[in-house]
C-alpha cells in the first residue's frame, strides 16, 4: 500500500528512499488532527548483506494543523536481531 516516491535528499550525504501512504478522499476517510487512526503494521525485508549495518529511517505525518514527524535509525546486527532508535516525542 505505499507509493515509492524515489530519493529524497535531507541534507548533504543523508539520501533516503521515499515511500509514500496517503490516507483521505478518495479512497478513505479524510484525517483530522483531533481523530486518532490506526495505520496497520509496516512490513520488510532485509537482505544478508545488510547485517551489521544502520540505516536512517523516519516519518513525517501531515493532516490540516498539523504535522509530526520523527527521525532515527534501524541498526541490523551481524546475527540478524534489529534495534528501531527514534527519539521520544
Amino acid at each position: 500500500g505505499f507509493e515509492q516516491v524515489g530519493e529524497t535528499e535531507f541534507s548533504p550525504g543523508d539520501r533516503r528512499h521515499h515511500l509514500r501512504a496517503k490516507i483521505g478522499i478518495p479512497g478513505a476517510y479524510p484525517v483530522f488532527k483531533e481523530m486518532s487512526l490506526a495505520l496497520g503494521p509496516f512490513h520488510f525485508k532485509i537482505s544478508d548483506r545488510l547485517l551489521g549495518q544502520k540505516f536512517a529511517l523516519g516519518y513525517q505525518i501531515k493532516a490540516p494543523g498539523c504535522l509530526k514527524e520523527s527521525h532515527g535509525f534501524l541498526e541490523i546486527g551481524e546475527s540478524g536481531q534489529m534495534h528501531l532508535r527514534m527519539p521520544p516525542n
